[in-house]
């Protein structure tokens, strides 16, 4: 109930007229619904988010119009991932005060509330780049193949809902190359099978835009690169970096610093499995430096590593939980605040140039 709430509070600033990047997910939807592709038309969103756009064409056949459909999909998807990250936290903490603590600083983070629920896709991707790490979770904890096997499965789904999906395969592949460091051999009979299926619809996609458009990810990643790359100022690269970690984390920062102090103490998590989860999962967030710009928006994925270090020391200290309750509760109203008087103090925002 408090999600849906959480949600719902966010839909004024949704339901503003359409703009920016949301406009070009809207013409997408018309391309596929047979419309003819408008002069100068980019099919990056067909290849990143085809899922999406599909998810959102069924969803408008149900609930009457594109705008309805759009952000009741992104709400569900949003409250999805919210509670598969509860679980998460429940798997590796059993503790459901701790694992509600924990959930709350994703539900309530910036990135995840302006950006998941809003006229966007990329709330599909957060989604199952989580269902994949619960399932790794699963896999470090209970050993079962199966799970793993679903871990991969929910990267190939997710990609064709949003390419933030894939970042999901950098922790899996850096736990299983530390349970199958002797021999390597091991490590490539079992990832590198179920790591080229992950690949498979996402490269159908992609051809039949290549074929049909004339298009690549090459393309629209050269765009980006010239667009909004360090080459034209690497300090001004990583001052906008540092702003946006700023920005998306603020106050999850320091109980993140706190909780990453103890994990390196081997505080809470004692299990050898679980602690390279936990390194795994940070793992995550260097792919994003990958992307030529970092935005508050590209952030999502980075909050579940930062979300769990906080959780340790939520765990650590059972007794503040009402402290930390107090914590959290203002660091969702800061994530309201954000765009309405915060980032008018300090930040140049980036318009388009996200994924």
């Amino acid at each position: 109930m408090f999600l849906a709430l959480l949600a719902i509070a966010t839909l004024p600033a949704a339901t503003h007229p359409l703009r920016g990047d949301s406009l070009t997910y809207l013409t997408a939807i018309r391309v596929l619904d047979g419309a003819p592709a408008p002069p100068g038309f980019v099919p990056n969103r067909l290849m990143t988010a085809f899922g999406s756009l599909e998810s959102i064409r069924l969803s408008r056949a149900i609930f009457g119009n594109v705008y309805a459909g759009w952000i009741i999909l992104n709400c569900a998807f949003y409250i999805g991932t919210v509670l598969v990250f509860g679980r998460l936290l429940l798997l590796l903490f059993e503790d459901q005060t701790v694992a509600a603590i924990g959930a709350l600083f994703l539900a309530g983070n910036y990135a995840i509330l302006v950006f998941g629920v809003h006229y966007l896709v990329d709330i599909g991707g957060w989604l199952f780049f989580s269902l994949a790490m619960l399932f790794l979770a699963r896999y470090a904890k209970g050993y079962l193949h199966r799970d793993l096997v679903c871990a991969f499965g929910s990267v190939a789904l997710g990609a064709l809902f949003k390419e933030y999906a894939l970042i999901a395969l950098v922790p899996i592949w850096a736990f299983l190359s530390w349970e199958t460091r002797s021999p390597p051999s091991l490590f490539i009979r079992r990832a590198l099978p179920l790591s080229l299926l992950c690949f498979v619809p996402l490269a159908l996609v992609h051809l039949w835009v290549f074929v049909r458009f004339g298009y690549s990810y090459v393309d629209w990643f050269a765009f980006n690169n010239q667009k909004y790359g360090y080459h034209h100022s690497l300090l001004g690269w990583v001052i906008n970096a540092l702003k946006c970690f700023g920005y998306a984390m603020n106050l999850l920062a320091p109980v993140t610093l706190l909780g990453g102090y103890l994990f390196m103490k081997r505080e809470v998590v004692t299990s050898d499995r679980l602690r390279m989860f936990v390194v795994a999962l940070a793992l995550s967030v260097l792919p994003l430096f990958v992307w030529p710009v970092i935005t508050e928006r590209l952030l999502g994925t980075a909050v579940l590593p930062f979300a769990v270090l906080a959780a340790i020391a939520i765990k650590k200290y059972e007794r503040y939980h009402g402290l930390f309750l107090i914590l959290t509760l203002v660091y969702i109203a800061a994530s309201y605040l954000m765009d309405a008087y915060l980032f008018h103090l300090a930040h140049v925002v980036f318009k388009g140039g996200a994924l």
